[in-house]
Formats: C-alpha cells, sequence, structure tokens
C-alpha cells in the first residue's frame, strides 16, 4: 500500500506515455509467469524524472525486460534526442563500433551475474560520458546482498539458492565499483534498490 500511496502523489508519465506504460504492464502480467521482474509504475516515475533531471543526449538501456523501463526513460527524452536501447548481448558489437558512442545515462538491468561484465566492457571502452551516470538495478536484491556481505539482521525467511547465488555475484559487484577509481558511487535503498555510479572526469 506504500508503493501504491507514493504513486499516487508522484507526478505521472506523460499521458501517452502512462497508457503505453498500463498496456505494457497489463500484458506483462497476463502472459508472464515472472512479471515482478518489470519495472513498477513509481520505478517508472523515478527514472522518467532522473532523465528529465539528467537531460542526457544520448542514452543506453542494457537489459530490459518487456520494454516498462524504456517507456518511462523514453517519455522523458526530448524529440531530437538519440536513444539506444540494447540488450546484454550486443553490449560487446557496440564496444566494437568503430563510431563508438558515448552515453550520458545508462540503465542496467541484465543478469545479475553479468553486472561486472558489461560495468567494466562500459569503462574500458569509454561507452560512459565524462559526468554520466550509470544506473544499476536489483543491486540488494530482494534483501540479501547485505547479509551476503555479512551484514546480519533478523530474518524469518530463508532464501532460495537462486537468489543466494544472485545476491552473492552483486555483492562483489558492489564492492567491485565502489573499489574503482573511475567511478563515484552511491547505493540508493529504493525498490531492490539502484547503484547510481557517477563517472568522475
Amino acid at each position: 500500500m506504500e508503493e501504491r500511496y507514493a504513486t499516487e502523489v508522484s507526478t505521472s508519465l506523460p499521458e501517452t506515455f502512462d497508457s503505453i506504460y498500463r498496456k505494457i504492464a497489463d500484458d506483462t502480467i497476463r502472459n508472464f509467469p515472472k512479471s515482478h521482474m518489470m519495472v513498477s509504475i513509481s520505478q517508472a516515475q523515478f527514472l522518467h524524472q532522473l532523465v528529465k533531471i539528467l537531460r542526457p543526449s544520448d542514452t543506453l538501456e542494457i537489459g530490459g525486460f518487456t520494454g516498462a523501463s524504456a517507456v518511462a526513460m523514453g517519455s522523458a527524452l526530448a524529440s531530437k534526442v538519440l536513444t539506444a536501447f540494447c540488450f546484454a548481448d550486443s553490449l560487446l558489437e557496440l564496444s566494437k563500433d568503430k563510431l563508438r558512442p558515448q552515453f550520458d545515462f545508462i540503465f542496467m538491468d541484465a543478469d545479475k551475474s553479468g553486472y561486472i561484465e558489461y560495468y567494466d566492457m562500459i569503462m574500458e571502452n569509454d561507452l560512459l560520458s565524462d559526468n554520466g551516470v550509470l544506473v544499476a538495478d536489483n543491486v540488494l536484491f530482494y534483501g540479501q546482498v547485505h547479509r551476503q556481505a555479512g551484514f546480519k539482521d533478523p530474518q524469518t525467511d530463508e532464501a532460495t539458492p537462486y537468489v543466494k547465488h544472485e545476491a552473492q555475484s552483486l555483492t562483489v559487484f558492489n564492492k567491485h565499483v565502489h573499489q574503482d577509481p573511475r567511478s563515484e558511487v552511491i547505493l540508493l535503498p529504493l525498490y531492490d534498490v539502484y547503484n547510481n555510479t557517477y563517472q568522475c572526469e
């Protein structure tokens, strides 16, 4: 109910995009067994506002599920902005492009065990612009990552082996990014958590 309340008192997506998002959400819930992987409406509102504030010239999404996050970010982009959305297996091809682009904003929401590989590929191939922002989703993964890192707190439900495995991968990723001198990092305890990485000049 808290998220529902937060959604109701937050600025909606622009009308056209809001209707597109809701159609995608309805179709995803109806047709995909793992519909929880889609960004919620409040997450979509957050991504919209973040992109609107940052005003990136070029935006890249790594991963994606059924397109909800792409709609949210696209709704905040100016009409003449070039926007690129690619899936994780396309990132290597992008990094080898002779006209290699740079992105001011990157949203990473792909397979969690591949986060370090994607991050390193971005940084080593200069895909993130100076002062660019990379946002990684799910970096606290069902409240399990801090436990894998050794922070103990009361827990009533035992995590599944899959969740523990992904949480361990994300623990390593968070440490990897935190120790990288090329970046400044803030890990936000929002939703399933966003890790905002800022490219230092």
